[in-house]
C-alpha cells in the first residue's frame, strides 16, 4: 500500500511548509484531478485553516504556481481559474466553491492533458487533523501481519524507521525490514533486516547514465544473499519521453524481486546516478517470492531391477532449476553396484543429455546385500545447476544393476519458477 506523508493541519503561520515542485501525473481518464499532498494556501495572510477561504484567482495565483510538462522537458505554466470546466492550460482548484469541498487539495486539469506530468510550488498547510495519530497507527499495523513483507518505502515517508513523512525525498530509498525466510540463489536463508537502496552514482541501485534529458527508466530492484550477506541489483527499461511509456524489463527470476521504481533524468545526462529524488508515487512493490515453488517427483520399481528406462518421462510444465535426485534399495545386491541416470529431452532431442557431469556425480548404490540410500544434491550435477524450461521433460534410466538388486524407490527434487 502507499502510506500517505501526512501533517497535521497547521494553526500558526510558523509551521508553514514550503512546498517546492510537488510531481504528479494526470491521471489517463475522468476526473482529469490530481490531490496535492497538503492543503494549498491560497489567501495571502492566512496563517490558520479556518482563515485559508477563497477570496480570488487572482489572489491565489500570486501563492501557487503549476506546471504541465507538454513534450519531453517542455514545461509550460498553467493559469488559475474558478471555472470547474477548465480548458487547456487551465487549472480548477476546488477550493473555489468552497461550501462544496471545503479544504480540499484537489487540482482538475482539461482532458487534453492527460497522463502528462505536473509539478506544482506552493505553501503547503498541512494534510489532516490527527495525523499524528494516524502514522502511529500506520507504524503499529504492520506489527500485526503474521509474515510482514518487504515494501520499499520513499525517504520523504520513512523517516528514521517510521512512516512519519518528515524525511526529504532523494536518490536513496528504504527496504523495509521482514520476518519472511528469503532464499538466495547459494540456497540461504535469511530474514531480511532491512536495507538502504542508493541509486546515485556508486550506490548499491546506481541507475545507468541516460543518453536523453529528462527522459524516463523503469528500474527492477533484486536483493539475494550470499551467506548472510545482503547484495542488491537491478535491471533497466529502455528510456521513454513520457512515464506513460515505461514497461518492466525483462525479470531475472533466480533472485528475489521487491519492486520496481520509476526514476526520471535530473537533466545530466551520460553520468550514472544523474536522477530527480524518488517520490512515493514512483515506487510499485511487488509480491514477493523466493526462488519459487518447490516440487517433488516420486517413482518406484518393485521387485528384481534390471537395466531399463525405470519411470514414464517427467514434464514439470514451467521452467526451473534441479535441485536433488534421491534413491533408495531395499536391496542393495551381493555385488556390483547399481546406476541411475537422468536424461532431459525436449520435443528436438528425445535421447536427451545427462544431467550429471561425470560418472562418479550419478546415483550410484555400491552393493553389500543391506538397505540403501542416496542422496545426488546441487554440488552433484553439472555446473552445480541444472535449468529447465516448460518444454523441456526428464527421463530416468536404470544404466547398471548389481546382481540381486531389488525394490528401487526415488525422488526427483525440482524448484519451479514464479514467471
Amino acid at each position: 500500500m502507499r502510506i500517505p506523508r501526512l501533517r497535521d493541519y497547521y494553526t500558526l503561520s510558523s509551521q508553514v511548509e514550503s512546498i517546492s515542485q510537488e510531481t504528479h501525473t494526470i491521471p489517463s481518464g475522468s476526473p482529469y484531478a490530481i490531490d496535492l499532498d497538503q492543503l494549498p494556501k491560497i489567501r495571502t495572510g492566512a496563517t490558520s485553516i479556518l482563515g485559508n477561504i477563497w477570496l480570488s484567482v487572482a489572489d491565489a495565483t500570486t501563492l501557487v504556481t503549476v506546471e504541465i510538462e507538454t513534450s519531453p522537458s517542455t514545461w509550460e505554466a498553467c493559469t488559475l481559474t474558478d471555472s470547474s470546466s477548465p480548458a487547456a492550460l487551465e487549472v480548477f482548484f476546488q477550493l473555489a466553491s468552497p461550501s462544496l469541498f471545503p479544504y480540499s487539495p484537489r487540482l482538475v486539469f482539461n482532458s487534453a492533458h492527460a497522463s502528462q506530468d505536473v509539478r506544482i510550488t506552493y505553501t503547503g498547510m498541512g494534510s489532516v487533523p490527527l495525523a499524528t495519530y494516524l502514522q502511529q497507527l500506520y507504524n503499529f499495523i504492520p506489527r500485526l501481519q503474521a509474515s510482514v513483507p518487504i515494501t520499499l518505502i520513499d525517504i520523504a515517508t520513512y523517516n528514521f524507521g517510521r512512516y512519519d513523512g518528515m524525511g526529504v525525498a532523494s536518490k536513496k530509498v528504504w527496504a523495509t525490514a521482514s520476518n519472511i525466510i528469503v532464499i538466495g540463489t547459494d540456497r540461504s536463508k535469511l530474514p531480511f533486516a532491512g536495507l538502504e537502496l542508493d541509486f546515485d552514482l556508486g550506490g548499491n541501485a546506481e541507475v545507468g547514465a541516460f543518453s536523453t534529458t529528462l527522459y524516463w527508466k523503469r528500474i527492477i530492484i533484486y536483493i539475494d544473499i550470499s551467506g548472510t550477506t545482503w547484495t542488491v541489483s537491478t535491471s533497466e527499461s529502455a528510456e521513454q519521453s513520457l512515464r506513460t511509456n515505461l514497461v518492466i524489463p525483462v525479470i531475472d527470476t533466480s533472485k528475489t524481486m521487491l519492486a520496481y521504481v520509476d526514476v526520471q533524468n535530473s537533466g545530466t545526462i551520460s553520468v550514472a546516478g544523474e536522477i530527480d529524488p524518488i517520490e512515493a508515487d514512483n515506487i510499485q512493490n511487488m509480491t514477493l517470492v523466493d526462488d519459487g515453488s518447490p516440487a517433488a517427483h516420486s517413482l518406484r520399481y518393485y521387485g528384481a531391477l534390471s537395466i531399463t528406462e525405470v519411470d514414464v518421462p517427467y514434464a514439470p510444465f514451467a521452467d526451473g532449476i534441479v535441485e536433488s535426485f534421491g534413491v533408495f534399495l531395499k536391496d542393495s545386491g551381493s555385488s556390483g553396484q547399481t546406476r541411475v541416470n537422468i536424461y532431459k529431452c525436449s520435443t528436438s532431442d528425445r535421447t536427451g543429455v545427462t544431467i550429471f557431469s561425470s560418472q562418479p556425480n550419478q546415483a550410484i548404490i555400491t552393493a553389500d546385500g543391506l538397505e540403501k540410500m542416496i542422496l545426488c544434491p546441487l554440488a552433484n550435477f553439472d555446473s552445480g545447476e541444472i535449468d529447465f524450461t516448460s518444454i523441456d521433460w526428464f527421463r530416468f534410466e536404470i544404466e547398471e544393476v548389481a546382481t540381486g538388486a531389488s525394490d528401487l524407490s526415488a525422488v526427483f527434487h525440482t524448484r519451479l519458477h514464479r514467471f
